[in-house]
């Protein structure tokens, strides 16, 4: 019914009705539409002219009214067709996956015309094995004797220079958040962090957050993420029902939270201190099966 109605107002001219529609417009694409499909199955006349012969001269096409148009043509044959694209948008290859699963969709309607559309398959063997298969292989064998904050550090002295943190223009280097870390690490064994400890990190997102995290595992602790912005009784909640001792934050942050009975580790008021302790990693306090952190979701 849709489309026969289109038809029956085929000749409203096309900007009358752009007019009417008043879309938002973008120069970077069409107003209305972005994907055409064109059958062209009008039985084409032939031109007879004594003494002349008639053949239809192609043009070719360098720039596309659309996204993405396919045109096929109906003949005594069958169809033939091409598909037509805003190179901007897609590389050759994506057209060929396309024209590839639509001729397996059209392979499977024929074999089976009375199977449901959205049974059919839209896949050919090979994009199939390579969904299935090779774009699945992710397992990956690792030492699972070893916690994450050791292979980080392995890591570190394989690649000091690396950019390991980004925000913004700002970056920090495996060398420098392995060092800042490894001091943070030994500040928090001298507050009675180790194994089964549990130490909130209540920071913006910031290099802090992440060398806060890093700190805690070092020092054998379990980290309790926390947001600042969170109500003061969902933090104390928080804080109470997973029993931490510490709380990692910053003296802005601290000004703002109820207390809590807890030792609070304030990044900015005790930066020299941290900054004394040794920049080597401490001894391995926790291992793997220890506890590495506490997640509280909305639930």
């Amino acid at each position: 019914e849709t489309t026969l109605g289109a038809y029956a107002h085929q000749d409203l001219p096309f900007e009358k009705l752009v007019a009417e529609l008043a879309p938002e417009r973008d120069l970077g694409r069409h107003p209305l539409i972005q994907v055409l499909i064109a059958l062209h199955n009008v039985p084409e006349e032939r031109l007879e002219a004594k003494g002349l012969d008639w053949r239809r001269a192609g043009g070719e096409h360098v720039t596309a009214k659309f996204d993405l148009t396919l045109d096929l043509f109906d003949n005594a044959s069958g169809f033939w067709g091409f598909f037509e694209y805003a190179t901007d948008l897609y590389e050759a290859s994506t057209i060929e996956r396309l024209l590839e699963g639509l001729t397996c969709l059209l392979e499977g309607a024929l074999g089976d015309p009375d199977q449901a559309l959205s049974a059919l398959p839209v896949l050919g063997s090979e994009q199939a094995r390579r969904l299935a298969v090779e774009w699945n292989a992710t397992a990956s064998d690792y030492p699972r004797d070893r916690p994450v904050h050791a292979l980080f550090s392995e890591q570190a002295g394989r690649a000091p220079q690396a950019t390991a943190l980004a925000l913004g223009e700002a970056t920090m280097s495996y060398g420098e958040l392995e060092a800042r870390s490894n001091q943070l690490a030994w500040h928090l064994k001298a507050r009675g962090v180790g194994p089964e400890v549990v130490v909130g990190l209540c920071l913006e997102r910031s290099f802090e957050m992440v060398v806060g995290l890093l700190a805690i595992l070092k020092a054998g602790g379990a980290y309790l993420p926390l947001d600042p912005d969170y109500p003061a009784e969902r933090l104390r909640f928080m804080l109470d029902d997973a029993g931490a001792m510490v709380v990692i934050t910053t003296q802005a942050i601290a000004d703002g939270l109820p207390a809590y009975g807890v030792l609070p580790v304030l990044l900015d008021e005790e930066a020299q201190a941290i900054a004394a302790r040794s920049d080597q990693a401490p001894p391995p306090a926790a291992g793997p099966l220890n506890l590495a952190y506490v997640i509280y979701t909305s639930g």
